[in-house]
């Protein structure tokens, strides 16, 4: 899992090669609604550009990706996610923090990578 903010935005692609290059068959991408804190609290337009991002990253059928359980999406619901709006937390968890530390569980499996 990933949570984009301001800083990580553009990062993605890096993300999401990264994520390719250890063998990751399924992403999720999703953000936080912090009250006070401006660099998560992304705009209308940075919004739009995770999803593009998301439904672009769909379209190579490499990995997975889809947006996170944070409520309906509108016109994006079918294009950044694979089934309506369902939180999946707790089912199929991964991380991405700033080192590039990736932590999977996937069906009940941990799988951990570090890349510096």
């Amino acid at each position: 899992m990933t949570c984009v903010n301001r800083k990580n935005l553009n990062e993605l692609p890096q993300i999401f090669n990264l994520l390719v290059n250890l063998g990751v068959k399924r992403w999720r991408v999703s953000n936080v609604f912090p009250k006070d804190n401006p660099l998560f609290q992304l705009s209308n337009e940075e919004f739009r550009q995770v999803f593009e991002f998301i439904r672009e990253a769909k379209t190579k059928k490499i990995i997975n990706v889809n947006y996170d359980c944070e409520g309906f999406l509108g016109s994006y619901e079918k294009v950044v996610r694979d089934n309506p709006f369902f939180c999946w937390a707790g089912v199929n968890i991964g991380a991405i923090v700033r080192a590039l530390v990736c932590i999977c569980v996937m069906n009940g499996q941990k799988n951990s990578h570090i890349a510096m």
